[in-house]
Order: structure tokens, then sequence, then C-alpha cells
């Protein structure tokens, strides 16, 4: 029962801690695109 019970925390961990490290991802991309858009703009002015 013990064992199921940290399987079960690592697995929550996982649900929560997977959610979190793609909107990091998909932040940062959106951080890199949008600095890249401000940059043309920028040289095309």
């Amino acid at each position: 029962m013990k064992l199921f019970s940290i399987e079960l925390e690592q697995a929550v961990r996982g649900e929560i801690f997977l959610p979190i490290l793609v909107n990091q991802t998909l932040f940062s991309n959106v951080l890199i695109v949008g600095q890249a858009a401000v940059s043309c703009l920028d040289y095309s002015n």
C-alpha cells in the first residue's frame, strides 16, 4: 500500500510538473518570437 501511494504521489507530481514545463517552454518561445518581431520592426523603420 505504501508503494502504491508513493507511485501515486510521483504520478501527481508528474501531472503538475509537465504542464508547468510545457508552459515555460511556450512562454519562452513567445518571448523569443516577440523579441524577433520587435527587432524586425525596429530594423524596417
